[in-house]
């Protein structure tokens, strides 16, 4: 019974834009599955999370992100051809910045890949992995820093 009630909490929460300070946030899914994106209000330690709708397969999202307010975390995961790709990250995004994660499944399909670059279209150096670990509620947490 009481398993029952905290895999209650477990629901999809929808992501919802914030109000103030934002970046711009792209997810590139460069795999033929459709992505899901999972975002978390404290992103230190992906607590609270926020699902955003699914990226079909070779397309691409945008969306608002908190911009200049600290730890921002995500992840995108997919199964293709076998392959589960989880991969978690976490950044410090700027006001009014410009962000793209680009997904895909490597070649030969045995890892999966995400860059992230910046404005100026080079990697951006501040992102970092997570380790993601299994939370039994949607307010986690649910990642924590390598």
């Amino acid at each position: 019974m009481l398993l029952a009630a905290a895999l209650a909490g477990c629901g999809n929460i929808p992501y919802e834009e914030p109000k103030g300070d934002t970046a711009s946030f792209t997810v590139v899914n460069q795999a033929s599955t459709p992505a899901k994106v999972v975002t978390y209000l404290s992103g230190a330690e992906c607590r609270d999370q926020r699902v955003l709708p699914n990226v079909p397969g070779n397309q691409e999202l945008t969306f608002k992100i908190p911009g200049g307010a600290g730890e921002f975390s995500f992840v995108v995961e997919t199964r293709e051809g076998g392959m589960y790709c989880n991969l978690p990250l976490s950044f410090f995004p700027e006001k009014n910045g410009s962000y793209r994660a680009i997904f895909r499944i490597a070649e030969g399909g045995r890892s999966c890949v995400m860059r992230v670059i910046g404005a100026n279209g080079t990697q951006h150096p501040e992102f970092f992995r997570k380790t993601f670990r299994s939370a039994l509620t949607a307010a986690g947490p649910w990642c924590h820093p390598l």
